[in-house]
């Protein structure tokens, strides 16, 4: 029995989350490349240091919007968009559904795999479905073992993503802890990876508009295009930029919701286990 009693309205489900799959997958067809991640896995980071690059060294504005598909059609460059590929703790479907990491289109594409250890996915993820989304209202216990929110279906979307690498043109795998540790050097892979010339001068410049204290400022400030990168809240908890840390888990999991983890992991599978770090 599934605990409907958690769940918030910010929960989508039911023939708007059909919509919105068929939509996202019909405005991919123009792209070469996808980033792929599951949400809370860095991908706002990622985009802003690649949006800011392109804004400032291909189209001389300031970074207010971060819609890399557009920017890269304007630009002239390979088009890239960002995307869930269907796997979200916003949706109210189980870990097997077939929405969950789907890759239908991948065929042919390069992509760009986006992960985190999933336990500091996992502390993310429940803040923002608390305090941002308002979609759940049960503890961080419940969060992790929910099958509509918990490590099951990042699981499952993860092994789906490792499954159906082949079907893509190129695969380049980028983990959040490697990109805090030099995202320099990410954003620079990056770069490559799509056939964008680097300039050093414009990545350096890219990594200082990406440092986490600037983006808060800019989400407070109302800077962003973007509605998912404001912030009228007071709650730090409910800002879309938070702490950016690693091992966060530590200091908010119990050894009880480390050790259910731990123990789903080995049941199910986990493809990019050199990051999970208790």
């Amino acid at each position: 029995m599934i605990d409907q009693s958690v769940l918030g309205p910010g929960m989508i489900g039911g023939i708007k989350l059909w919509r919105r799959q068929y939509k996202e997958h019909v405005q991919s067809w123009g792209d070469k490349v996808l980033v792929v991640s599951y949400p809370k896995s860095g991908r706002t980071w990622h985009r802003v240091l690649l949006a800011h690059y392109i804004n400032s060294t291909f189209l001389g504005q300031e970074t207010r919007s971060l819609d890399t598909k557009k920017l890269t059609r304007k630009a002239g460059l390979p088009q890239i968009s960002y995307t869930h590929a269907g796997a979200n703790f916003l949706n109210a479907i189980s870990p097997w559904h077939p929405f969950n990491g789907s890759a239908a289109s991948w065929r042919g594409r390069r992509v760009i795999l986006l992960t985190r250890d999933p336990k500091d996915v996992l502390v993310s993820a429940y803040m923002h479905a608390c305090f941002r989304s308002k979609s759940f209202s049960g503890s961080l216990s419940e969060f992790v073992r929910h099958p509509f929110t918990g490590i099951e279906k990042l699981l499952v979307a993860h092994n789906r993503w490792a499954s159906y690498m082949p079907y893509a043109r190129e695969v380049l795998w980028q983990r959040y802890e490697t990109i805090h540790d030099d995202p320099a050097q990410a954003l620079r892979e990056t770069l490559e990876f799509c056939d964008i010339g680097v300039d050093p001068l414009a990545v350096k410049a890219s990594v200082d508009f990406g440092h986490i204290d600037n983006l808060k400022e800019k989400e407070r400030s109302g800077f962003f295009e973007s509605g998912a990168m404001r912030s009228e809240a007071r709650d730090k908890n409910a800002m879309k930029v938070r702490d950016g840390k690693i091992g966060s888990h530590k200091q908010r999991m119990s050894a009880e919701d480390i050790d259910y983890i731990e123990s789903a992991i080995a049941r199910i599978g986990y493809p990019f286990q050199a990051q999970s770090a208790s």
